[in-house]
Formats: structure tokens, sequence, C-alpha cells
């Protein structure tokens, strides 16, 4: 009786969301609206609307992410050479970002309560184009003044108005990545008159030192970070990701470790973490890419607030071989397969509209880097009571299921779940992928093989990647009515200790 008892419960609940997110669609039809829904337990509390407002506003800046993953970093060549890098550099970290012309709805559902975020793509790209002419304006100011600065020999000025200026390019290119995404037609209009490289070509002449070893590059990145935020503050510093991927490498975190040391030399700061379960990133954090150029190499990282708005910059050149005597590996181990397999992942790492997840590990879910020995814990929260897959895509190739079918029930709906078992970094190392399924029925029967692995018996996919991603995304595509679905995708690098 008990169990005949909840499943009407549930039903009902789904038949309230998903007729809520019907009539919703048609009054927010997909081609003109973009909307981000967040659930949180009714408490009577009055932060309960604003917990589901925040989540809204994340699964909102989701979705502009999963469209600049698949869409439109490859459009910022021709819309602005100079920004493409810088854009890319945003991509991994934009889904924390604060979106400007976003209206609310806020529904009681009893026990929950839910918070839709509007953004008009018409209204907002002419918000965003308005902001950014005038972005323009300022920036081509600033440059001016730097250039009578510099002229009459003044460059502790000129400097500290770079590093303002540095400021207003970073807003000016996030707002011409979430414009491009409005469908905004009049992009030609917003190429900045002075171009990145000639900002940091400034910057880098001001604050250039002799660069004799890779320490010596770090130290220059630490003194531009230094000149750009307030002493205290704390900082998260994450591993680098290789180019435009979202793939480590040991380089990726030696840079982390360095950055964080040197620091201290410039600038006293608090050590930031992430905190096992946590949701959110407190204070600034540093995160970026490293490039290779022919025979140097170039790092640039991005400085961001809390709202997810790159507040600085920095960046620095040198020969490879510098680099190459730190002794630790600049490439991911198996860098062309999992590049390879990235392009089929990318088709759909996000599956929107219908079932709402978010899933991280005790590392978050950006940047992350595990070495051999250390565990791995995984976290998720859904809005619906939900079936989770989740199948782990290994350096070498093979692909085994972490879990087939785990149900997420009622009373842990809208809550933090970490999930029971634990997991140890081991052999083989390189790019690996943590893929996430979720359903409101149960997953179709994976096709399994046994395999042996240094004397233990594993079960792996007996399909291919391609084979395997047909027949579940078919799988997803095929059902209707009331089964929601959703699909997510970590990329998590491996090295040895």
């Amino acid at each position: 009786m008990h169990s005949l008892k909840l499943l009407v419960n549930i039903s009902f609940i789904l038949l309230v969301v998903l007729s809520l997110g019907f009539a919703q669609g048609k009054k927010y039809p997909s081609a003109l609206y973009l909307v981000g829904e967040g659930y949180a337990e009714n408490t009577s509390n009055p932060e309960d609307g604003t917990i589901a407002k925040e989540r809204a506003m994340s699964d909102l800046a989701n979705q502009i992410q999963a469209s600049v993953k698949s869409e439109f970093v490859s459009e910022l060549t021709e819309a602005s050479n100079s920004i493409v890098e810088y854009a890319e550099s945003k991509v991994n970290v934009i889904s924390d970002m604060k979106i400007e012309g976003v209206r609310w709805e806020t529904f009681d559902q009893g026990e929950f309560i839910m918070a839709q975020a509007i953004l008009s793509k018409d209204e907002a790209a002419e918000l965003y184009y308005e902001r950014t002419k005038e972005l323009q304006k300022q920036i081509d100011a600033n440059m001016n003044r730097v250039t009578s600065l510099m002229g009459s020999g003044d460059n502790d000025r000129a400097l500290m108005e770079l590093f303002a200026t540095s400021k207003l390019f970073n807003q000016l290119e996030q707002n011409i990545l979430i414009y491009m995404i409005l469908g905004g037609r009049n992009q030609k209009e917003l190429k900045p008159t002075f171009s990145r490289s000639h900002l940091d070509d400034h910057i880098y002449k001001l604050t250039e030192t002799d660069i004799n070893s890779f320490d010596d590059a770090i130290n220059g990145l630490c003194f531009q970070i230094s000149k750009q935020i307030q002493p205290g503050q704390k900082i998260t510093v994450f591993p680098f990701d290789f180019q435009d991927t979202a793939f480590g490498s040991a380089l990726s975190d030696y840079i982390r470790q360095q950055i964080n040391f040197n620091l201290n030399k410039f600038i006293k700061f608090q050590q930031g973490k992430i905190e096992p379960g946590s949701e959110k990133r407190e204070g600034l954090t540093i995160a970026g890419n490293y490039w290779l150029r022919a025979s140097l190499m170039e790092i640039i990282l991005l400085i961001y607030d809390e709202s997810g708005s790159a507040i600085g910059s920095a960046r620095v050149e040198f020969p490879i071989s510098f680099a190459e005597k730190v002794g630790v590996a600049y490439k991911p181990q198996n860098f062309v397969d999992a590049s390879a397999e990235d392009k089929l992942f990318s088709k759909s790492e996000v599956v929107y509209g219908d079932l709402n997840v978010d899933f991280w590990t005790n590392k978050g879910d950006q940047n992350i880097i595990f070495r051999g020995g250390e565990e791995m814990h995984l976290y998720v929260r859904l809005n619906t009571p939900a079936y989770l897959r989740f199948i782990y895509h290994l350096a070498n190739g093979m692909r085994t299921p972490l879990y087939t079918s785990y149900y997420i029930d009622q009373s842990k709906v809208n809550k933090i779940v970490e999930l029971p078992d634990v997991f140890e970094c081991a052999p083989p190392f390189g790019v690996e992928k943590l893929q996430m399924f979720a359903s409101t029925e149960e997953l179709p029967d994976l096709n399994l093989k046994t395999v042996e692995i240094e004397g233990e018996s594993y079960d792996v996919l007996a399909d291919d990647l391609g084979e395997f991603l047909a027949k579940t995304r078919g799988f997803v595509k095929k059902k209707t009515g009331m089964v929601k679905k959703a699909e997510r995708v970590l990329t998590i690098t491996t090295v040895a200790k």
C-alpha cells in the first residue's frame, strides 16, 4: 500500500512538472527564449527562493556554455582574431557567469520552490550590443591615455591604466560571446578598435623581465596577477588546460602549484580550495590554458570573481625548451586518441529541457586532475526521481560502468547526494571521461564483456564509443511522454604521483 501511494505521489509530481513545462514551452518557445530552471526544498524560509534562482541561473549559464562548445568558438576567429584564445579559455568557466537581462518567474509546488530564469534572445542581444558599444568607447579612451602616458615616460600609471583596460576587455569578450549565442546579427560592428594582442604587447613591455627559465615565466605571471587583485583575498588556482581542449597534463598541475607557491612573493593571499560536495567557489579563481607556438609556449590565464566575471588576465611567452627542462609532460599521454573521441562526445555533451541534473567530483566539475592513489567521490543533485548510469571511459580506450542503474528517490530530490562508492586513481593515465545518463525510466541493458586487467576481472562495454553513444542517445530520442532524461560529461585527466 505504501509503495503504491509513493508511486502515485511521484507520478503526480512528474505530471505537474511536465504539464508546467509544456505550458511554459508554449509561453517561451526555444527559438525566442532561453529558460533555466532551478529547484529548492520548500522550508518556508525566504532563502528557498534565492537558492532556486541561483540554480536556475546556473542552468541557464550551462546552456550557454554548451552552445559555446558546440557552435560558436569556431566563429570567433571571424569576429576578432585577437580574442579567440581568451574566449576559448573562458568556455570551461562560463557556467559560473552572471547573465544580464534575465527576468524571473517562481512557482510554489508545495514541497518545492521552482524558479525560472527567462532570457529573451532578442531583448538580451540588444542589451549586450549596447553594453559592448559602450565598452568599446571606454577602451578606446583608455588606450589613448596609455599612449599619452607612455609618451611622457609615466610607465607606472600607464601600466595601471592597461590593467584597468584589460578588465574592460574581458567584459567585452564575454559580451561578444553571449551576443553571438543569442543570434546577434551585427557582430562585425563589435570588433574592437584595439586588438587584445595590442593591449597585451603594451603590458608585456612594461612588465617584462628577462625570462631565462620556466620559474621566470611563472614569476612574470604572478607579478601581473598581483597588480590586479587586493591583498588578503581568497584565491583558488585550477590546473591549466592544454590549448583549446579541456585536457590536462602533468604540466597543468605543475603550473597551478608554481603559481600558488610564487604568488606569495608578490602579494599575500588566502589559499582557496574546493570543499568536497560544495556547490560554489569562494573568492577569486584563476584558470587558463597553455599553448604551443612552433618553438614557443604561451600561458594565458584569467582571474574570475565569484559571479564568474573575468576581472583580470595575464600572459607570458617563452621557449618550449624551458618547459621541457622542468621534466614533466606537457601533452596528455593519450592526446591523439582523446581528441578523436572528444569529437563524438561534443556532439551532445549536455541534453537540456527535460531533467535538471548537477554532477561533480570532490575536485569540482572543471579543470579536474587526479594523481595516482587519490580518491574520487561523486556528487549529484536532481530535480526529479531518476535512474542514473555512470560510464567511465579510460585512457586505454576501455569503458567500464561505475553504476548501471542507481536510483535517486523522492526523498533525495533537490538535495546534494554523495554516491556510496569511492574510486581510486590508478593506471592507465591520461585524458579520461566520466559520462552520466539520467532517466525517469530505467535505461536499457548494457552490452558488456569481461576482461582481465593485471589479474583482476572487469566488466567493460563490448560496443565501441560510436555504437554505444548511438544506442544510448537513440533510446533517449525515441522516448516521449512522461519520460525525462539528461546526459552530462566530465573530462578528467589522471597522472602518475
